[in-house]
């Protein structure tokens, strides 16, 4: 009969020997078969100088989910003024792990610049279920209605996923959406600040401060030419405005870049700094007509 006897030795198997390889715990183990004798038993063989190797394999994972916002979309970039839309949202696991059953909330935010961030405005909530996924699978879910904010302009939308006790879930890897532009459109001509930047933030008394803003019509109905100002104030004290351009006549939808180069103060201080369009007789909101101003330190 034949006698077999298991080796453990690292090297390459040779010299023509049987080597049958079982798979033990997360070794892989190598058995050897040597020759004996007929009915009696026989002294265990010395051990070969190369028998079959014993392979020690990596342990097998399962890998781990990764839940990302894989797109977000809206029924419509132009809406008028409280008029509804409809949101989709589709998430996907592109992780290499099987996920375990969800259960989400959906903030949709509203931002003034294209990237959404969990610290956006909230328009609206939604709770959503949905069983686990596997990698490369994807969930789409039921179609979303929300209403516009309550002024007129260029809005961009997103939305971020959080789990249900409001914590985020640490297998969702990309939590937010890229966002998607809506003009919320007033029923009248209708002027606003859009966009307001400096071009430093940290400057000494005297040096150089470029003011940039762009002004757009969010109405329907073409705009009157006006003017377009800025504003500064220190944070101890009082403000005023200076004189920064002519806004020509606007069609709806349409902008107009406009920029001022300043001198800064010669007091170190904190200042602010913005800018506001002129309204006009007919205007249909006056009171979105100025920006959100950006503080700027003077100092040695």
């Amino acid at each position: 009969m034949n006698n077999t006897y298991l080796f453990v030795k690292m090297g390459a198997a040779g010299h023509g020997r049987f080597g049958a390889t079982i798979l033990f715990g997360l070794a892989s183990l190598s058995l050897v078969s040597c020759g004996g004798g007929g009915g009696g038993a026989s002294s265990p063989p010395s051990m070969p100088d190369d028998p079959p190797s014993m392979t020690i394999m990596p342990p097998q994972s399962g890998g781990e989910p990764q839940l990302v916002i894989e797109s977000f979309a809206v029924s419509d970039n132009t809406i008028g003024l409280g008029e509804r839309f409809t949101v989709f949202v589709t998430m996907a696991n592109q992780g290499n792990g099987r996920s375990a059953d969800q259960s989400l909330l959906l903030h949709f935010k509203i931002s003034n610049d294209p990237e959404i961030d969990i610290s956006d405005y909230t328009g609206g909530s939604s709770s959503r279920t949905f069983a686990s996924l596997e990698p490369g699978e994807t969930v789409t879910f039921e179609p979303i209605t929300l209403g516009t904010r309550l002024y007129g302009g260029i809005y961009y939308y997103g939305v971020c996923a959080v789990s249900s006790s409001n914590s985020i879930d640490s297998s969702i890897g990309n939590n937010c959406s890229s966002s998607e532009r809506v003009w919320v459109m007033t029923a009248g001509p209708d002027l606003t600040v859009d966009s307001f930047s400096v071009s430093d933030t940290i400057l000494e008394p005297g040096q150089q401060l470029t003011l940039s803003a762009q002004v757009r019509n969010v109405g329907s109905i073409r705009t009157p030419a006006t003017t377009v100002r800025y504003t500064h104030r220190r944070i101890s004290s009082a403000g005023g405005s200076g004189f920064g351009g002519a806004v020509r006549s606007l069609e709806p939808g349409e902008a107009y870049s406009w920029s001022t180069t300043l001198t800064a103060p010669s007091l170190s201080d904190i200042y602010f700094y913005g800018a506001c369009v002129d309204s006009f007789s007919g205007e249909f909101n006056p009171r979105n007509n100025c920006v959100e101003e950006v503080s700027v330190e003077i100092g040695e």
